[in-house]
């Protein structure tokens, strides 16, 4: 069997890999209207995050003294989410950074308009940290989730992101696989039951390459 190179994962099968909307059959939860005040500071560090509360508007007062802010929230699978905010001024220093539950950052998104969206933001299910900072006097932000519907759950602490740890599958069968900020590649085990051809169909949003290889080529 010829070597492949393995960047982002190996599938078999009959079996889908998408990583965008294409995987949500529903659209994003229409937001809540509650407006959560946080006008005392105490979760300006890891440590003292807030519990994030999804599809819920809320309120932060910062300054150049008093700039960051910390939430804590967690994804029971692979999910999709989108951060609005909007500021009382245009501020260069003004973003929101996601960090997994090492405080390793994965994601961060800067901007310096008054309002934004930032794109959609794909992570796999885990504890996470969402930092927010700004020199602005205020904020509004809001942050939806929608499931990814993944069908082979992904973690921070239980994944198939190697050799060692790929999930096995079956051929003939279809599976839906999500790469996400912190999750690059995806490895999958499969046996061949008689000698022949094998045929790999991928539905994807977008970039990612698939290889097969047997164990003699496992290089990467």
């Amino acid at each position: 069997m010829k070597k492949g190179t393995m960047r982002k994962s190996i599938m078999a099968g009959a079996m889908a890999l998408t990583m965008a909307t294409a995987m949500v059959t529903t659209g994003l939860a229409p937001m809540e209207n509650v407006l959560v005040h946080a006008s005392t500071t105490t979760n300006n560090t890891f440590d003292t995050a807030k519990e994030l509360v999804f599809n819920t508007s809320m309120v932060e007062e910062l300054s150049q003294s008093d700039n960051v802010r910390y939430y804590k929230f967690t994804l029971d699978e692979a999910s999709q989410l989108k951060i609005s905010a909007t500021w009382r001024y245009t501020s260069e220093n003004h973003g929101f950074t996601i960090y997994d539950e090492n405080r390793t950052e994965v994601y961060s998104y800067n901007n310096y308009s008054r309002d934004f969206t930032t794109g959609n933001i794909y992570l796999t299910g885990g504890t996470y940290y969402l930092k927010l900072q700004s020199t602005c006097s205020n904020v509004t932000f809001n942050v939806t989730k929608d499931s990814l519907m993944e069908t082979l759950t992904e973690t921070q602490t239980e994944n198939n992101d190697s050799f060692e740890d790929a999930y096995v599958i079956s051929t003939s069968k279809q599976y839906k696989g999500v790469l996400a900020e912190n999750d690059i590649k995806d490895y999958f085990k499969f046996e061949v039951p008689a000698t022949g051809k094998i045929h790999v169909n991928i539905n994807k949003s977008d970039y990612a390459v698939a290889s097969i290889c047997d164990d003699s080529d496992r290089k990467y």
